[in-house]
């Protein structure tokens, strides 16, 4: 069957073509006189390799009996992209979702958007673009919750009191017993969200919640 015509006209030169279908022929030829032992996927790829062309381009170069040797190249519609006005929607947006403990998904974004804003028209797709554009990304890295706590005031102010403690107690000689905690048996929660790197974009809540064990370790310079 003669190969399916691509919708838009693509624009090659003869002598492309002409290269693609001779190196076949020749990889053939060596075939035929067992100085290659491969089929004709393999024929293919190493016209790959050899023209450094892609699978597509090579069928089509090797099946179309029509190829142009002049006029325009093919060319595509450029996506139309997200006003600015509409960009500015979308951080709010992701920062609503995550107060509300709702998972911060592209679906949900782009739900959340349509349903808030009458006049949004953008895809799905165009939202993935814009989020990229505006700093955003989909990804496990992130600050997280514990992160945000060791940030939370009360806590410096309560670090603060910690190492005025520890070094008014080694001042003294008195005994110092070091403490550790681990566990096991957390909740688990999305591996991955979308974020801007800001504290405003992380989780609210902590990577588990509910039963667990945990593990306590402690020691001292006597053992």
């Amino acid at each position: 069957m003669p190969a399916k015509r691509n919708r838009n006209v693509r624009v090659y030169r003869a002598c492309c073509a002409g290269i693609v279908r001779n190196l076949k022929s020749r990889l053939n030829e060596e075939k035929q006189k067992d100085k290659l032992h491969f089929g004709k996927q393999h024929v293919l790829k190493r016209i790959e390799w050899y023209t450094n062309l892609s699978r597509s381009t090579i069928y089509h170069l090797l099946h179309d009996d029509e190829i142009l040797e002049e006029g325009e190249p093919e060319t595509r519609e450029n996506q139309a992209r997200m006003t600015e006005e509409d960009e500015f929607k979308i951080r709010p947006t992701v920062i609503a979702l995550v107060r509300e403990m709702v998972a911060v998904n592209l679906n949900n974004i782009h739900a959340r958007l349509r349903q808030d804003n009458e006049d949004w028209t953008w895809s799905r797709s165009s939202l993935y673009r814009a989020m990229h554009r505006i700093g955003f990304k989909f990804s496990s890295k992130r600050c997280g919750y514990y992160e945000r706590l060791r940030e939370d005031p009360d806590n410096i102010a309560l670090r603060t009191v910690y190492i005025q403690r520890y070094l008014s107690h080694l001042a003294e000689h008195r005994p110092i017993v070091y403490m550790d905690e681990s566990w096991i048996n957390k909740n688990a929660v999305l591996g991955r969200i979308w974020h801007d790197g800001t504290a405003e974009t992380e989780d609210l809540v902590p990577a588990g919640k509910g039963t667990r064990w945990i593990l306590i370790g402690a020691g001292s310079k006597d053992g």
